[in-house]
């Protein structure tokens, strides 16, 4: 099989991630899962040292809807290079959507281990488009 050279690179590059917020609270024993709200949030820094370099925080806040007996909250980071000319993207536009989509899996994957435990049915979150979701 010939080996594709030219592949189009990508202007935004996702250099590290990691969880700064891993909680978990769990009050009573819950045999079947509560309703849920769920709340998400995003905030993005540029590096004034170097403006090519951004954080972007992904957090989401999970609880039951009748007496706060579970509680989730999680706040993901991943620090993206943005290899592009300003005039020609807006890079806050690509952070924001790109940037989300790229961490939401890291995000989701978080939820069903902190959630897969004895007693408790795991929450597993679909495969939603998030960026269209921040729009809304």
């Amino acid at each position: 099989m010939k080996e594709t050279t030219n592949l189009a690179k990508s202007v935004l590059e996702l250099k590290s991630l990691y969880f700064d917020t891993i909680e978990f609270r769990r009050k009573e024993n819950i045999v079947t899962n509560p309703e849920l709200n769920m709340n998400f949030s995003r905030e993005v820094k540029q590096d004034t040292q170097n403006p090519s370099h951004f954080w972007l925080t992904l957090g989401t806040n999970i609880t039951d809807k009748q007496k706060d007996a579970v509680v989730i909250n999680l706040s993901l980071v991943g620090e993206f290079i943005v290899s592009a000319d300003e005039n020609n993207f807006d890079i806050l536009r690509l952070i924001k959507e790109n940037g989300v989509a790229i961490l939401f899996p890291y995000l989701r994957s978080e939820i069903t281990l902190l959630t897969s435990q004895p007693g408790f049915q795991p929450i597993v979150l679909p495969a939603v488009n998030i960026a269209k979701m921040f729009q809304n």
